[in-house]
Order: structure tokens, then C-alpha cells, then sequence
């Protein structure tokens, strides 16, 4: 059964927009409810429309609403006066960026730098170092405008006009992460790096904020950034796991770091295109590249479905193909004798406890060395299945029992058995 959309109503084969009128809005409107027909038209494409129009009409009812005063919340705080920033307020800002890179890079350690989210932290860090080490070295300093803007902007800040104080700002804010990059290639060595506690902001920003924080559900969707909605996310279900709150909040740190954190009302899907295009050729794996995009969608669907400040996911359908291999490593001769040299296949020591396989755990080791079958397989074999054919002792792994399966239908054989498995 497909998903409700809020909105949308079917009769028939046709679909309709319909949507309640805040009370104090109908005697303007002169009606309880907004209707509008969408046409004869597919599912997907109804549920967009709903979206959309959705959206539409709530920013509408809340402006008005506001102009009549009738609003029962207090109104939205207005957004921080963008203004261009002191040398001081740069150094507080990128040393705080920094110190937020440094407690990513320590959550990221303290899981596992093996895991697919350690991979993709590793691209991020080295996109950033490239990007940091040419700006240090007065070449390519331009290319972190980007996330020195997005950087500012969550200040109130802004770039300044003129261009000497830009490069100016810009390097300090250059140095300041490339302190981070170098405690954490001190981290790679092994040696042992805190990562700082936080300092307090200059007086000029802690006036400026004062009485100017808005709650993510308040937010408009000019304002609207990622971790709003990742927040929303983690409030709306008490009991989700540690570990998937985990893994949503550190793909929400990688998109903060790899996309300067934009506004997502001002997504397209040029920029989604861009994004993957920038992860294929990062150092990710393309299931980490996925599983990173996933969240996105995650996120960008939670809103859609909830809120509806962006009328749709604008990256709907940007994916990576994930294909399935398992590369299998041979055995070498010493790694075997170590096996075989063990209690359980030298005096036949096999452990009693139920779990551990009795016997089994003799036998399949075994049989799987000189069959090369599957371990469920080998554990699925019947005494029925050793037998002989025109005279010579073969294993056969088929489905003769109902609760036996194979992988697939062409798994079903009968193989000769080698002359010392028969022997043993």
C-alpha cells in the first residue's frame, strides 16, 4: 500500500489538492478548506503537485496570520544581519570550525577507521588538506571561499567586499585548519591528540546572538539547513538506536565539511549531480559513497513528508550502483597446518558444548577444504547425502528436506569424494 500524502485526495481515477483553512483565516477566505483539482495523472506525480501546493499554501496561511497578528506562537526571530567580520571574529570562527573537525576525526578513530564511514572521512580530510596546503602556500587560495563563506554565514557573517582583507581573512582562517589537519596526521602516527575544549566567542557575536536562536521546527525554509532536519529526525522517534543516530549525525558532519552546509531550499539538482560526481572521485568506496547519499535522502524525505518547507527532495533518485563482489583470499599451506595442527583435528578434541558444533566442527572444516562448498551448505548434509554412484563415493548437496536450501537451483551437484577425505 502506497504511503499517504498529506493533501492529496484520489476519486476515481483523478487526483485533488485539498487542504484545511486555519480557523481564523476562514471568514477572509470565505470557505473552510482549499481544493484544486491535479488532472488524471500518476501517483508520483500527484503526491509532487501535493507537495508543492502543500507547502505553498502553509507559507502562505502563516504570513497572513502573522500580518494579522493572530499567529498563537510568538513570530520567527528575524535573520541575523549579515555584516562582514573582524580579523578576531575569523580566528574564533575557523578555530572552531577546526576544533569541530578534530572531535569528527576522534568520534570517527574511536569506531574504526575500517569501517565504511572511516573511509569516507579519510576522502573528506583529504579533499580539505589539498584544498588547506594550497591556500597555505598562497596559490590557490579561492577555492576555500566556499567553506569560509558557509562557515561565516553560520555567524551572522558575512565575506568582505574588499578583496586584500578577503585573501587576508581567508589565510588565517587557512592556518587555523591546517593546525587540525597536521594534530591529525599526528593521530594517523599513532601519537596520542586532544581534541580542544571550546572557546568563548568574542563579545561582538555573543551580543549580536543574543535572543536570535530559532528552533529547527520554526525555521522558514530560507533558514533551513541539514542538522535542523537531522535534529527534527532524532526528536521524532524516542527509541532509536545509538548506533543508527550515530551513523545519521556523522553522515550529516561529511555533508557539513564536503558541501559548505548550504541552505536547502537553494538545492537543485545540478548540485546533487555535482555532489556525486565529487564523492565518485573522493577516495570512498561506492558503498560508502551510497550509504552517505542514503541519509541525505533520509533527511531531505523526513522534511518533505513533515514539514514541507521544500516541496521535494530535489536529489531524488541520485544514487551510486553498488555492485556485490566478494573477493576470496587462498588459503596459504602454513595458514592450513595451523588450522589442522589444533586438539580438535590431531586427537579429535571436539568442544561438547551444544553450540559449538560437536562433531561438526571436525567434520565441516574438512570437508570444506577438499569440496570447497559453503559452509551452509556442508552444515545442511545428511549421512544420506554420502553415497555411492557406479561404484565410487561422491557427496551430493541437494534439497531432499524441506527446511534445505541451496543459493540457487544450479547449486544442486553430486561430486566424487577426494580419496583422503574418504580415508578419514
Amino acid at each position: 500500500m502506497a504511503k499517504r500524502v498529506p493533501h492529496l485526495v484520489q476519486k476515481g481515477h483523478s487526483y485533488y489538492f485539498r487542504i484545511r483553512v486555519p480557523a481564523p483565516l476562514v471568514a477572509s477566505f470565505g470557505r473552510k478548506e482549499v481544493t484544486e483539482p491535479l488532472g488524471r495523472i500518476s501517483h508520483p506525480q500527484a503526491a509532487t503537485m501535493a507537495r508543492e501546493l502543500g507547502a505553498h499554501y502553509q507559507g502562505h496561511f502563516q504570513t497572513l496570520l502573522h500580518e494579522l497578528g493572530l499567529e498563537p506562537t510568538a513570530p520567527l526571530p528575524p535573520a541575523l544581519p549579515k555584516r562582514s567580520p573582524t580579523l578576531e571574529e575569523v580566528t574564533f570562527v575557523a578555530r572552531e570550525g577546526a576544533r569541530e573537525l578534530l572531535s569528527t576525526d576522534e568520534q570517527m578513530r574511536s569506531m574504526g577507521m575500517e569501517s565504511d564511514g572511516g573511509e569516507a572521512w579519510t576522502a573528506v580530510l583529504s579533499d580539505l588538506d589539498d584544498e588547506v596546503t594550497e591556500a597555505i602556500s598562497g596559490t590557490k587560495l579561492g577555492q576555500l571561499k566556499g567553506r569560509f563563506k558557509a562557515d561565516l554565514e553560520a555567524h551572522g557573517l558575512a565575506l568582505p567586499d574588499d578583496r586584500e582583507e578577503l585573501r587576508k581573512m581567508l589565510y588565517r582562517w587557512a592556518t587555523e585548519y591546517g593546525n587540525a589537519l597536521r594534530k591529525v596526521q599526528s593521530r594517523v602516527k599513532g601519537e596520542p591528540v586532544d581534541t580542544p575544549a571550546a572557546q568563548e566567542p568574542p563579545s561582538s557575536l555573543t551580543e549580536q546572538r543574543t535572543g536570535a536562536t530559532t528552533e529547527p521546527s520554526r525555521k522558514l525554509a530560507s533558514q533551513l539547513k541539514l542538522r535542523d532536519v537531522f535534529d527534527l529526525w532524532k526528536a521524532h522517534e524516542k527509541d532509536r538506536p545509538p548506533k543508527t543516530v550515530g551513523a545519521a549525525e556523522l553522515a550529516v558532519k561529511r555533508w557539513e565539511v564536503m558541501t559548505g552546509d548550504p541552505v536547502l531550499s537553494t538545492l537543485t539538482r545540478a548540485d546533487g549531480s555535482q555532489f556525486r560526481q565529487k564523492l565518485m572521485a573522493s577516495e570512498m568506496s561506492d558503498h560508502g559513497t551510497n550509504k552517505l547519499l542514503t541519509w541525505v535522502h533520509v533527511l531531505l524525505n523526513f522534511e518533505v513528508n513533515n514539514y514541507q518547507r521544500i516541496p521535494a527532495n530535489p536529489w531524488k533518485g541520485i544514487t551510486v550502483a553498488v555492485k556485490s563482489k566478494t573477493i576470496r583470499e587462498d588459503w596459504k599451506d602454513a595458514q592450513a597446518v595451523e588450522l589442522f595442527s589444533h586438539p580438535v583435528w590431531q586427537r579429535y578434541e571436539v568442544p561438547r558444548v551444544q553450540n559449538a558444533g560437536l562433531d561438526a566442527a571436525y567434520w565441516c572444516p574438512i570437508i570444506g577444504a577438499f569440496t570447497g562448498a559453503r559452509a551452509t551448505e556442508i552444515a545442511q548434509l545428511l549421512p544420506a547425502d554420502i553415497l555411492q554412484v557406479a561404484g565410487m563415493w561422491c557427496i551430493r548437496f541437494e534439497i531432499t528436506e524441506p527446511w534445505q536450501k541451496l543459493k540457487k537451483a544450479s547449486s544442486a551437484r553430486t561430486i566424487p569424494m577426494h580419496p583422503e577425505l574418504f580415508r578419514l
